[in-house]
């Protein structure tokens, strides 16, 4: 019986360099050719029905650990998106009012036409995603029903994507600024840090 010589694609992985090489990456050959190959001597014999059935036993063992190393490759990637989400999640939930830079808005971009409210950008570290917040003042009005400087509402909004039109969703109307602000960091919690975080417990 003539030795078994492993061919290109049974390369160990220690030989390879790469300790992910499929050992059937490149045995493409179909098993008549490998039998002829690996079993025919100078006379042209035949294989016999157990070299045949070791042949086949050998490339059976090929493609289960082609199969173990693609469940193993599939698992590493699953718990390497799973660190990443908790990198987020936590991100998201340890985020606090006082983190948020929240730029001043005016009419036509020009301070000198008075302030009408605030805007901020919550994002992501990985700018995987994105939530635009704004807080619009709407002041008192006089007897007279024309509007004076002081405020008598915070007016909250969220637009989770640019085809939102205007500044997006009414979220709720507040009595102070920092209640608006408080609420906004809690609106991009509940996405990213809370309902992101079942992703986590997905078995």
């Amino acid at each position: 019986m003539v030795g078994f010589q492993p061919t290109k694609g049974f390369q160990l992985a220690e030989e390879s360099g790469n300790p992910l090489v499929s050992p059937m990456a490149d045995c493409k050959p179909s098993v008549n050719e490998e039998r002829k190959r690996l079993y025919a001597n100078k006379r042209g014999r035949k294989a016999s029905v157990r070299e045949e059935q070791d042949l086949l036993a050998t490339f059976k063992a090929g493609a289960d650990i082609l199969e173990h190393l693609t469940k193993f490759n599939l698992l590493e990637k699953r718990v390497r998106m799973k660190m990443e989400i908790q990198k987020l999640v936590e991100y998201a939930k340890n985020l606090k009012p006082e983190d948020v830079e929240w730029k001043p808005l005016c009419p036509n971009d020009m301070p000198g036409n008075g302030l009408m409210g605030y805007a901020a950008c919550l994002e992501l570290p990985d700018g995987s995603g994105h939530r635009d917040y704004t807080i619009l003042l709407q002041r008192k009005e006089n007897g007279q029903g024309c509007t004076i400087n002081e405020v008598e509402l915070y007016v909250l909004f969220e637009r989770s994507h640019p085809e939102q039109p205007g500044y997006g969703s009414f979220v709720r109307a507040f009595r102070t600024l920092d209640a608006a602000k408080a609420r906004a960091v809690l609106q991009f919690q509940m996405v990213y840090g809370y309902a992101m975080s079942y992703l986590l417990d997905d078995k």
